[in-house]
């Protein structure tokens, strides 16, 4: 795209019906020839300077595009974190269901006074403490992704907001600011 741009402003350029009018005007000068010579020269800056706004702005799509595409692979991330979430809190409430039915096992250990199943009892307290255990290390292991993922995200919002929101019109933004220039 860039390529066939350049080739349409140098072809304006260089065949522009201005240059072949103004190059036919030299015999009917009329003492105006400097003055078409200044008008034509502005017009070719003019060309110039349409091809480079052209080329400014197809760069810019083209960082659009990739800008889009790093907000897609954020936005994946965002939702594989979502469905992570939804699983610890189907773990928990599963947990939550081993220790309600271990209470009751409990209840009816102590109100039946069977002997033969206090060992049963321990070992399934054990096993459902190991998985409480887990489950706080896997929920307190994704705080810090979770921070750093939805802390980065919303805090450069907020600081494009404020730097190009806040007293600026859109057209100030500048262009090429991705690679320094302005």
């Amino acid at each position: 795209m860039i390529i066939r741009i350049l080739a349409l402003t140098m072809f304006a350029t260089a065949f522009s019906p201005l240059t072949v009018i103004g190059q036919d005007n030299h015999n009917h000068d009329h003492g105006h020839s400097h003055e078409h010579q200044q008008m034509q020269g502005e017009h070719s800056k003019a060309a110039s300077d349409h091809g480079m706004w052209m080329l400014k702005i197809a760069k810019m799509k083209a960082e659009h595009q990739q800008a889009l595409a790093a907000l897609a692979s954020l936005r994946a991330e965002i939702l594989k974190h979502e469905s992570e979430l939804a699983q610890m809190e189907v773990q928990i409430q599963a947990h939550e269901l081993e220790i309600s039915t271990h209470d009751q096992e409990i209840h009816k250990h102590e109100t039946e006074g069977e002997n033969d199943s206090h060992d049963a009892l321990g070992a399934k307290h054990k096993q459902i403490m190991d998985e409480h255990a887990a489950l706080d290390k896997l929920i307190n292991d994704s705080d810090e992704h979770h921070a750093m993922l939805i802390g980065g995200i919303v805090k450069f919002a907020q600081e494009h907001m404020a730097k190009f929101h806040g007293s600026h019109s859109h057209a100030e933004h500048g262009t090429g600011e991705s690679n320094g220039e302005k």
